[in-house]
């Protein structure tokens, strides 16, 4: 999301060859250099890709300028809408605090913080590491969930939503993230603690 403004269409950085889609969306600042800012009309679509599969971690720098608008409600940060294998994170408004959603292949975890904080850029990273999900924020470990991620994650069937969630078929129909988001990455290995911290 570096490029000012941003185009219609952005190649893939990592080792997949397709594109994301960009609808309604605009260039901000971001800790990164530049990011992808949404409102109430953005979407961000990946189509599917067979090639990344063996999903282990997932991170992603955001920025939520609005709350959910209920208590209960959620803002996707992505979602592949497949599960298994499934790949999503979002934030879920829990008042007083937030719940900090994270899937992968077969399972959904939830992680409760107070630090997530409004216009506020915040790095959230989910990682399996020997079948066990640990949620970072902010390079704070919010605790493990011991043996509750037995299967990996892959970008099929209806691709990978971005900012929304993904309703089928690369539809983002509702939970739009209102904000900002950046350096979304998927790993086939579960990177060491110390790179998150």
């Amino acid at each position: 999301f570096d490029q000012n403004p941003l185009p219609g269409s952005l190649p893939e950085q990592g080792a997949a060859t397709n594109a994301a889609t960009l609808t309604d969306v605009t260039w901000v600042a971001s800790p990164l250099g530049g990011a992808a800012m949404l409102g109430a009309t953005s979407s961000i679509v990946v189509a599917q890709d067979t090639d990344v599969s063996g999903i282990l971690a997932s991170e992603v720098w955001f920025r939520m300028g609005t709350d959910a608008p209920a208590n209960g409600a959620r803002e996707s940060m992505f979602d592949s809408n497949v599960i298994p294998p499934n790949i999503s994170m979002f934030v879920y408004r829990n008042d007083p605090h937030h719940d900090l959603h994270c899937g992968i292949g077969s399972q959904s975890e939830i992680w409760t913080t107070d630090a997530v904080m409004l216009d506020t850029w915040h790095h959230a990273a989910c990682v399996c590491a020997n079948g066990n999900p640990s949620f970072y924020l902010d390079g704070v470990n919010l605790g493990d969930r011991p043996g509750s991620c037995a299967s990996a994650g892959a970008l099929v069937g209806a691709g990978l939503a971005i900012g929304a969630n993904n309703n089928g078929a690369g539809q983002q129909v509702n939970d739009r993230l209102i904000g900002a988001i950046d350096g979304i990455r998927l790993w086939d290995q579960a990177p060491a603690a110390q790179r998150l911290r």
